[in-house]
């Protein structure tokens, strides 16, 4: 996954496609990379989604997130693995609940 700085649309040779209007939940992403914050929820300005076969190498430094439908999380959509910034506990993530989500509606 690439959460990328603006709405602009990257070049996407490489069977990757972009999503956006996203909403990341209990954190904020810099330069593709995790952050803890005090915002609730921020908009994502266009992710970059790939399907790779997993590794154990490339998860090390990753951390996973839930993408739910709707803010109720009750309909977990997928998985993705994002970059933590430097100095941040990974940990720390998850006891935030820190998530993706496709829609804030409730229905």
């Amino acid at each position: 996954v690439t959460i990328t700085e603006s709405s602009a649309n990257p070049d996407q040779k490489d069977s990757s496609f972009g999503v956006t209007g996203l909403k990341l939940q209990g954190a904020q992403c810099k330069n593709n990379e995790l952050l803890l914050a005090s915002t609730i929820m921020m908009d994502l300005p266009l992710t970059v989604l790939k399907w790779v076969k997993a590794s154990t190498e490339t998860r090390v430094s990753k951390l996973t997130l839930p993408v739910y439908l709707n803010s109720t999380r009750t309909e977990l959509l997928f998985t993705v693995d994002l970059a933590v910034a430097a100095g941040q506990d990974p940990h720390s993530f998850y006891e935030r609940g820190v998530a993706v989500l496709t829609s804030t509606a409730l229905n």
